[in-house]
């Protein structure tokens, strides 16, 4: 992703394979068992312990060798990283800030996202707090949704429960076919495969679910019903076979962690919410941004030759991850041209999109009407609407 994470991810790696601790915690339970050997050994019948005094000095000493090994790899790991992000923020970001106190507007949609993070991590007294203070009115019925989903997740994640996400999920099941969602079919899949795994020796209870359930899903999950059947059948046959249902099935087995991203992502999706929260998604960019800026800022500092060429660009690319890409960048069909702040997107009446620029040329300095160059509509400028792109 950049120098930065790449030097990162290396530290990681590289104290994450220090083996000190397995070692330390190794010659710590010899010592712990030798101890209670020696106790039992002294009930029964007094006897030296010359012996085991030596074996207890040698582990540890192996403990203390080892012990200093791992401060060595935790302080240079520290010491790395604190390098890594040492730097002035207001440094490596020269543009200009929104002023949010003395910005009502601006004030108001940052407390709004604030509240709605709250709400999205089932924090609704405090939310409800910051909303009465700030003089906020969130709609009661987001906030009814959101507690819905609370409950859900709370079943999913502290009860290891898929009932009341099934529950939804059927409720919802026109919805999520249209919006390609497998979620439901994945609820029912992990579901079946809990109840086999808690009686393999009489699977008849997850046999009668898979046949009340999987009927609903034959014409799009077909293939993966085939085997999750076949392998509970054949499961008894033979050992060969029963190493080969014990793999399929674990494969198959999605982790609530899957399941609980999956259920998050589109039941906000039709609730008409992005996935993530604006703050997430705005906090999650500026973390993998920073490092350019901070070594652009080093570069600069060093050659002094490279400068800022407009407040409306950066002067380098961000590769951020696909998820956090908006495309709020339209290209004009008409000039194939990026619009621009001076040349904004605008839509005409028959919903199709061009640039100003275009809009301008087409109507001939707005004095004329003129045909969309796509459809047969015919409009004047005075009823094109500029675009905004938002992202909720």
């Amino acid at each position: 992703m950049s120098e930065h994470f790449d030097i990162l991810t290396q530290e990681v790696e590289k104290l994450a394979a220090n083996k000190s601790m397995d070692s330390i915690l190794s010659s710590s339970n010899d010592i712990l068992r030798q101890l209670k050997n020696l106790q039992k050994e002294i009930e029964n019948s007094p006897t030296s312990i010359d012996d085991i005094t030596s074996k207890i000095k040698k582990d540890n000493e192996n403990i203390l060798k080892h012990q200093k090994h791992l401060n060595k790899s935790v302080k240079n790991y520290s010491v790395k990283i604190d390098k890594m992000f040492d730097f002035n923020l207001s440094d490596v970001y020269p543009y200009e800030t929104i002023d949010i106190k003395n910005n009502l507007k601006s004030r108001k949609l940052l407390e709004r996202s604030i509240i709605m993070d709250l709400l999205r991590n089932g924090q609704f007294e405090i939310a409800s707090k910051l909303e009465i203070e700030r003089n906020l009115k969130i709609p009661f019925e987001l906030i009814t949704k959101f507690k819905k989903l609370n409950e859900i997740l709370l079943n999913l994640r502290e009860n290891n429960e898929l009932n009341l996400a099934i529950d939804w999920a059927s409720l919802n099941s026109s919805k999520l076919k249209k919006t390609g969602s497998d979620l439901e079919f994945n609820l029912h899949k992990l579901q079946f495969i809990k109840l086999y795994n808690k009686n393999k020796d009489d699977p008849f209870e997850a046999y009668n679910y898979a046949k009340e359930n999987f009927p609903n899903f034959g014409l799009t999950h077909l293939d993966i019903i085939s085997k999750l059947l076949f392998s509970m059948i054949y499961s008894t046959t033979t050992e060969t076979n029963t190493t080969i249902d014990k793999n399929y099935i674990n494969e198959m087995l999605l982790s609530n962690d899957s399941i609980y991203t999956q259920l998050c992502q589109d039941y906000c999706s039709l609730i008409g919410l992005s996935s993530n929260s604006p703050i997430y998604n705005t906090l999650l960019a500026s973390y993998i941004s920073l490092p350019n800026f901070i070594k652009y800022t080093k570069i600069f500092k060093n050659s002094g030759k490279l400068n800022w060429t407009s407040l409306n660009e950066l002067p380098f690319e961000i590769n951020l991850p696909i998820f956090l890409q908006f495309h709020s960048i339209l290209i004009c069909p008409v000039s194939k041209e990026e619009t621009t702040f001076e040349n904004p997107p605008m839509v005409l009446p028959c919903y199709h999109i061009i640039s100003k620029d275009s809009l301008i040329k087409l109507s001939k300095n707005n004095l004329s009407s003129f045909k969309c160059p796509y459809c047969p509509v015919t409009s004047t400028s005075n009823q094109a609407i500029q675009s905004r792109f938002i992202d909720m």
